[in-house]
């Protein structure tokens, strides 16, 4: 509940930002237009503000860049986004003031150049819509929705196209106001799919807030450009551009709390594993388990020796597997396929409706927490009732989706209500905890009563970085 509270606050703040930019751009387009003079400073204080938009924004390229280097989890996708924030601080109405006006250029030239000035700055901002897509593609695929990230940026390269080519027709204001609207778009539908996915989270705001930021800045500037100073950006910008680079600032500082806070929770609990590790074990053969298969083996001899003689093989088996665990936190899924199919055969051997496990792995090379599986194949039993179907089966699919390893587990049963039995079951929880830190995984549980259960499991493609060579 706390959480909650949390990002609803995130949410209204962010909103509340968007509202203050909104109307301190208004009321400046407004006054500029019918001459009020509510900006009046000399141009060095124009200046030093253009100098320190430039430094701070040269200063977050210079980091997005080296960062993918250093940590693992960084990508590029940031870095080009940096380096729109830059490209517009240059290219500037108060950029063009700080340089060009120094220059003493032919009349003749001017007037050229001014033109070519705007074609980059918003040619800079197109950019920087195209990298924010990217970003956020990739650092929160669940905002992708039912949209998808190949079609997200098949749409934004042809609204690049478009808005590139309507500032050549000399519609620069035109231009920027089509990429403002696109943005708010797209991050609109971003917002709906995070906060139905409840994944909103701080450095989700700060990339929105920096979206908010850089597109008043380019509002402001073309318009400033457009009409020749008769409506007045200039300052405005450059303290959109410092206040983007604060957002951006602020992310390290979250990144760097985030990272330490993670490094001494894997330790704990790298510390705790074993014991942890131990009860888990002995939790998966219960004494019930264990005296039920016996008199199932008994009985199975009664039938025939080789019946029998299976049996014990499985119990063998799955037992031997249990104790192999050792001091390893990853195993090969492989590994936990050939698991949780002897589990079944045990199970099926005294079930009184048998049912199935269905594969479909289409990627196996990857690594996930010892006994993870086995537990979703319980809860399939127990919450979802899949052993209660005529023809009751478990499906296990597993992908590969951009930079994340997906595997399903989805079953026929009766179904569940998800909030009520994940808050009672231990075995799904350690599941998602285990997943979390050993890989930074996540686990989403679908369940209707009477359509089945469908858990999902995010695995991120670049295993070393969360802990997967951990062993």
């Amino acid at each position: 509940m706390a959480k909650e509270g949390q990002k609803t606050h995130q949410r209204w703040f962010l909103f509340s930002v968007f509202g203050a930019v909104g109307l301190m751009t208004l009321l400046m387009v407004l006054a500029s237009a019918f001459g009020v003079k509510y900006f009046t400073y000399p141009d060095e204080v124009r200046n030093v503000f253009t100098i320190i938009a430039l430094v701070f924004s040269t200063s977050v390229v210079f980091v997005e860049f080296i960062s993918p280097f250093f940590v693992k989890s960084s990508t590029f996708y940031t870095a080009f986004l940096a380096l729109g924030v830059l490209w517009m601080a240059v290219f500037s109405k108060d950029g063009y003031l700080l340089i060009i006006k120094r220059m003493n250029l032919a009349e003749n030239l001017v007037e050229p150049l001014h033109y070519i000035w705007t074609i980059l700055f918003i040619f800079g901002y197109g950019g920087f819509t195209q990298a924010m897509f990217l970003h956020v593609c990739h650092d929160f695929p669940v905002s992708m929705g039912a949209v998808g990230k190949k079609a997200t940026l098949f749409y934004s390269i042809i609204a690049f196209a478009v808005g590139i080519g309507l500032t050549f027709l000399h519609l620069s204001s035109v231009a920027v106001l089509f990429f403002v609207v696109l943005t708010l778009f797209w991050m609109l539908t971003f917002n709906y799919a995070i906060i139905r996915a409840n994944r909103w989270n701080a450095i989700y705001t700060l990339t929105y807030l920096l979206s908010i930021f850089i597109s008043a800045a380019a509002m402001v500037d073309t318009i400033s450009f457009d009409t020749r100073g008769r409506v007045n950006g200039s300052l405005l910008t450059s303290i959109y551009i410092i206040m983007a680079c604060l957002a951006f600032f602020t992310v390290y500082l979250i990144f760097s709390i985030v990272s330490a806070r993670n490094s001494v929770d894997k330790e704990i609990y790298k510390q705790r594993l074993h014991v942890m590790q131990s009860n888990v074990l002995r939790n998966q053969i219960s004494s019930h388990f264990f005296f039920n298969t016996l008199n199932v083996i008994k009985a199975s001899y009664h039938e025939s020796t080789e019946l029998g003689d299976r049996a014990l093989d499985l119990l063998s088996q799955y037992y031997r597997s249990t104790t192999e665990a050792g001091d390893t936190y990853l195993v090969p899924l492989t590994k936990e396929i050939d698991l949780i199919t002897s589990y079944l055969e045990l199970y099926n051997l005294r079930a009184e409706k048998p049912f199935r496990i269905l594969f479909n792995i289409e990627e196996y090379e990857y690594q996930v927490p010892y006994f993870s599986l086995q537990p979703l194949l319980e809860n399939a039993i127990r919450y979802s009732g899949v052993n209660e179907m005529e023809e009751g089966y478990i499906q296990i699919d597993s992908t590969k989706e951009d930079d994340h390893y997906v595997l399903v587990f989805k079953d026929n049963g009766k179904g569940f209500n998800p909030s009520e039995i994940k808050s009672r079951s231990v075995g799904l929880r350690n599941v998602e905890s285990r997943l979390r830190l050993l890989l930074g995984a996540s686990m989403k549980i679908d369940s209707k009563v009477g359509e089945g259960t469908k858990i999902t499991l995010l695995i991120p493609v670049d295993q070393e970085h969360h802990g997967g060579n951990v062993a």
